[in-house]
């Protein structure tokens, strides 16, 4: 048999038929642990955070991206209305 003792033995432990002692040098590391646990803090990194952000941005209208794109490439993009929007904005945001 082995000298494990069973946990409803009187007596037992862990460490077998010690009556009850604790090996010297065994340390109980529940109770720093449980302290520990008070005091644990998450930090999240400034990556997490935009990543975050990034899953919070609304889908990608990918049609329009691409008719942008082709507008751009071939040069009709740039109308005189939507400069001077942009310009309107430009110096609302300046002043």
């Amino acid at each position: 048999m082995s000298d494990i003792g069973r946990i409803s033995q009187p007596g037992a432990s862990a460490f077998g038929h010690n009556n009850g002692r604790i090996p010297p040098g065994y340390q109980n590391s529940a109770a720093p642990a449980a302290q520990a646990r008070r005091n644990d803090q998450v930090e999240f990194s400034d990556t997490a955070r935009l990543l975050s952000k990034l899953n919070e941005m609304p889908e990608i209208r990918q049609e329009l991206v691409d008719r942008v794109k082709q507008e751009i490439a071939d040069g009709s993009y740039e109308t005189p209305e939507k400069i001077e929007v942009a310009v309107d904005a430009m110096l609302e945001d300046l002043g």
